[in-house]
C-alpha cells in the first residue's frame, strides 16, 4: 500500500472522503429506567455538554536480562468516579426533580436505605453524523455508541441565581459514577488493519529461540566433556 501524501490536495481528498467530527454531534440517548420514552426521555435533548470517557491500561515492567518489557496488566476508565455532564434546566424543573429522586433512591441518608441498585442503569451516549442528511427528514445518523454500565449520580450540582443577572438560561451540572464502558461501532472501521506485519512478540520469540540454541549447544558441550573425561580415565588405567 503506498504511503499517504501530506500536501493540501491529499488533505482535501481525505477530508472530502472521510469528513471531520464535530463536537456538537453528541447526544445522550438514554439513561436506563430513569428517563423513559413514555414520559421524560425528551428531556435528554437538554444535555448541553459532556464527554466520551477515556480508557487506560495499567502496565508493569518485567526485567529479563538486558531488556525491560512493559506488560499490560489491567484496564480502567479514569472518569468512572466522576463523569460530568451539564443540562439546560426546563422551566418546571422536571429534570432536576428526576435527578434528585434518582440520587435519593440510590442512597437515602434519612432511612439509611438503597432502594435502587447502583448497577441498575446504563447511560447510552451516541455520536452522530450530519453528512448527506435528507432535508425532508433532518435525521442525524448514529455513528458510534458508548454505554456507561452501572451508572448513578454522585453529585447533583447547585443552581446559581442572581437578581442582578440579565436572565441567562439556568444549567444543571451532574456528576455520575459508572463501572465500565461498552462500545458499539455502527459500521466496520475501514482503516483497521487486522493482519499485522509481524507478531508483537517477535523480539521475545527471537530471545526464546536464542536460548533454545544456547541450551542445545550447552548439552552437546557437556556430552563432549563427559566423553573426553571417560577417554582420559581409560588411558590412565592403561598407564598403571
Amino acid at each position: 500500500m503506498p504511503a499517504p501524501g501530506y500536501d493540501i490536495v491529499h488533505f482535501y481528498n481525505t477530508v472530502t472522503k472521510r469528513g471531520l467530527a464535530r463536537n456538537n454531534l453528541y447526544r445522550i440517548n438514554s439513561i436506563g429506567s430513569i428517563f423513559t420514552a413514555e414520559s421524560n426521555a425528551d428531556l435528554l435533548i437538554y444535555a448541553k455538554d459532556g464527554l466520551v470517557p477515556s480508557r487506560s491500561i495499567d502496565t508493569q515492567t518485567v526485567k529479563y536480562k538486558a531488556f525491560d518489557f512493559v506488560v499490560p496488566m489491567s484496564a480502567k476508565y479514569p472518569e468512572n468516579t466522576a463523569w460530568v455532564v451539564t443540562f439546560y434546566c426546563d422551566k418546571s424543573y422536571v429534570l432536576r426533580s428526576i435527578l434528585e429522586s434518582w440520587s435519593r433512591a440510590t442512597y437515602d441518608e434519612h432511612q439509611h436505605t438503597q432502594e435502587l441498585s447502583f448497577a441498575a442503569n446504563d447511560i447510552e451516549i451516541v455520536l452522530l453524523d450530519n453528512s448527506n442528511i435528507d432535508p425532508s427528514k433532518r435525521v442525524l445518523k448514529p455513528i458510534k455508541t458508548y454505554k456507561l454500565v452501572g451508572a448513578f449520580p454522585v453529585n447533583i450540582g447547585a443552581l446559581q441565581y442572581s437578581v442582578e443577572s440579565s436572565g441567562e438560561f439556568v444549567t444543571q451540572q451532574v456528576t455520575m459514577a459508572f463501572q465500565y464502558v461498552v462500545t458499539e461501532q455502527e459500521q466496520t472501521a475501514p482503516f483497521l488493519n487486522t493482519a499485522p506485519a509481524r507478531t508483537p512478540l517477535e523480539p521475545l520469540n527471537k530471545i526464546q529461540k536464542f536460548n533454545e540454541v544456547a541450551n542445545r549447544v550447552g548439552k552437546v558441550a557437556n556430552q563432549v566433556t563427559g566423553a573426553l573425561s571417560r577417554v582420559n580415565n581409560l588411558f590412565r588405567g592403561f598407564g598403571r
